[in-house]
């Protein structure tokens, strides 16, 4: 499932993931996105952290209050340390920087949906 408030990056983030043979759900807002995981569980969830209303990391919160083994994989442009830190503390299994490179992309999302995670 891809979480971003930005359309523009949903349509380009479905489009490299189902041209590598992923099936994907996206979410425009948390709400949406907890409202879909509540009906059906995925392998890895890539949330961008910086939403309207809620952010990624409320969501995530969320996420794992409902499903402790949620697999969240945050996407973020945001490079410092604090950020990286609250997001493992919140329990995503990695942090991918925005702008997103596609190979990146793509090993990240593999390493997490087999179980790894994917924090450099």
């Amino acid at each position: 499932m891809i979480v971003d408030d930005s359309g523009f990056a949903r349509r380009t983030l479905r489009q490299i993931l189902e041209s590598a043979g992923h099936t994907v759900t996206d979410a425009s807002t948390g709400m949406e996105a907890l409202e879909q995981y509540s009906l059906g569980r995925y392998d890895v969830v890539l949330l961008d952290i910086i939403m309207d209303g809620m952010s990624g990391l409320e969501v995530l919160g969320k996420l794992r209050q409902f499903d402790t083994n949620a697999r969240v994989l945050l996407a973020t442009a945001d490079t410092q340390t604090a950020t990286r830190r609250e997001a493992e503390l919140a329990g995503a299994v990695g942090l991918i920087q925005k702008p997103f490179e596609k190979e990146q992309l793509l090993k990240a999302i593999e390493l997490v949906a087999s179980g790894g995670n994917a924090w450099n």
